[in-house]
C-alpha cells in the first residue's frame, strides 16, 4: 500500500480547525504558603525545546541509519491551515486540562511561574512525525504539557506532577510513543514514575508523580533535568531543565528543607505589632529607597553578621526616655545589609516602642527566617525578602 505524505501546512490546518486556534491559559492568582506569604513571579529556566531544526538537518544521516520514522518537537500556539482527508485523521476537541492544586501557577504560556515553595511550567507543543526517505510529514500530535513542583520548608523530599495531554492528532503515528527520563544533580536523586512507552492518543493524558530526595547537609542549589523521546522514532530527544530549587540543612534547631530561591518571601508578622508597624510604615514611606516595600521599593537582604554593627550605629547610641517601658526599634532590621550602619535617614530610622512589642518582634523575625528559609550572607548575598505592614 502506498504511503501518503502530508505537508506540514496540511497537518497544522487540521489541528487548527479542531482546536479553534486558541491556547488555554489560567488566571494567575495570589498564593499563601503555610506560615509564609510570597511573591508570585516568573522564573528563568527552559521549558521544553525545539528539536525540529536539528532533526531535519540530520535526515540524510538518518536515512542511512534506516530509520523508518523520525519524530521532532516544536513549540507552538496552534497554527492555521486546511484539513486532512477524513480517512486519515484521528483528532478531537478537548477541554483544557485543569489541575486544581496548581491552578494559580500553571499557565500554558511556555514560561515558568513560582512562589516560595512551588513552581510550574506549562505550554503547547507539536510532534512532527516524518518519513526520513522524503522528509515529508506523515503525522502530527499536539500536546499540553505541565509540570508542577511542590517543595517542603521542613523536608528535603519534594514532588513533581508531570502531565502530557494529547489535545489532537492527525495522520499516521505508527511507532510513536511518549518516554520521559528525569534526573537531578549532585546530592539530589529522582524516582521517575512516568509510564514509559505510552501511546499517543487524541484526548488522552499521561501523567505521573516524580519524587525527589536531596541529602545535602549544607546548601545545595540544584536543578531537575528532563529528556522527552518518541520510542523507535527518536533521532534527537528534547532536553530541558526546570528553574533552580535550593535545599539546605544549616538552620540550627530547625529541620532541613527546600525552597524556590528565585521568589522572595514576604514577612507579614510585623503588622501584628501596632507601634512597630507604624514605625516601619513611616520609614518605608520616607526617602527614595523604600526598603522592604514591594511596591516601588528595594528588598531587604539578610545578613545576621551585620547585626552588632547595625545596632551599635543606631539603638546603642540612644537613651530610653522611659527605661523598662519603651525600647529602641530600628528599621531596616539590624539583621539585614540595609541596617543603620550602612543606610542613613530617612531611608532608615528608629522609634520608641513598648518593650513587650520589641521582645515579640525578635521571635517573629526568627520564625520568619526559619519558615521561609531565608539564609544569611555577607554583602547582599543573603536571601532577599519584603516586609508587608
Amino acid at each position: 500500500m502506498k504511503r501518503r505524505i502530508y505537508s506540514t501546512f496540511a497537518v497544522a490546518a487540521l489541528l487548527t480547525s479542531l482546536i479553534g486556534g486558541a491556547a488555554w491559559s489560567a488566571d494567575l492568582t495570589s498564593v499563601t504558603e503555610p506560615q509564609v506569604q510570597s511573591e508570585i513571579g516568573t522564573l528563568s529556566g527552559g521549558f521544553l525545546a525545539d528539536s525540529c531544526t536539528s532533526v531535519r538537518a540530520r535526515l540524510p544521516q538518518l536515512r542511512k541509519e534506516k530509520f523508518r520514522h523520525v519524530g521532532c518537537l516544536k513549540l507552538n500556539n496552534v497554527e492555521a491551515v486546511q484539513e486532512l482527508p477524513s480517512s486519515r485523521k484521528t483528532a478531537q476537541n478537548s477541554a483544557p486540562s485543569t489541575r486544581a492544586s496548581a491552578a494559580s501557577l500553571c499557565v500554558l504560556s511556555g514560561n515558568w511561574q513560582g512562589s516560595r515553595f512551588e513552581m510550574c511550567g506549562g505550554g503547547h507543543a507539536e510532534l512532527d512525525w516524518m518519513d526520513p526517505t522524503t522528509g515529508g510529514l506523515i503525522g502530527a500530535a499536539q500536546f499540553e504539557v505541565t509540570q508542577h513542583l511542590v517543595l517542603d520548608a521542613q523536608s528535603r523530599n519534594f514532588t513533581e506532577d508531570f502531565s502530557i495531554k494529547t489535545t489532537a492528532t492527525a495522520g499516521v503515528l505508527t511507532g510513536a510513543s511518549l518516554n520521559l527520563a528525569v534526573s537531578c544533580d549532585a546530592t539530589c536523586s529522582a524516582t521517575n514514575n512516568f509510564p514509559q512507552g505510552a501511546p499517543i492518543t487524541s484526548g488522552s493524558t499521561v501523567s505521573a508523580t516524580i519524587n525527589y530526595t536531596d541529602s545535602t547537609n549544607a546548601v545545595h542549589l540544584g536543578e531537575t533535568s528532563y529528556s522527552l523521546s518518541w520510542g523507535q522514532g527518536t533521532a534527537t530527544p528534547v532536553d530541558w531543565k526546570a528553574p533552580n530549587f535550593r535545599c539546605d540543612n544549616v538552620q540550627a534547631g530547625f529541620p532541613a528543607g527546600c525552597v524556590v530561591p528565585g521568589i522572595r518571601p514576604v514577612m507579614t508578622s510585623m503588622a501584628t505589632l501596632p507601634n512597630i508597624r507604624a514605625n516601619i510604615q513611616r520609614i518605608q514611606g520616607a526617602g527614595t529607597l523604600h526598603y522592604g516595600r514591594a511596591a516601588g521599593g528595594e528588598p531587604l537582604t539578610r545578613n545576621s553578621d551585620a547585626a552588632n554593627g547595625n545596632r551599635a550605629a543606631v539603638c546603642a547610641k540612644q537613651t530610653s526616655p522611659d527605661p523598662g517601658v519603651v525600647s529602641c526599634d530600628e528599621y531596616p532590621f539590624a539583621t539585614t545589609d540595609q541596617g543603620g550602619a550602612k543606610v542613613l535617614p530617612p531611608n532608615s530610622g528608629f522609634a520608641w516602642v513598648p518593650v513587650a512589642e520589641q521582645q515579640s518582634q525578635s521571635g517573629l523575625i526568627t520564625a520568619f527566617y526559619r519558615s521561609a528559609r531565608v539564609l544569611s550572607g555577607p554583602d547582599e548575598t543573603g536571601d532577599a525578602f519584603w516586609v508587608a505592614v
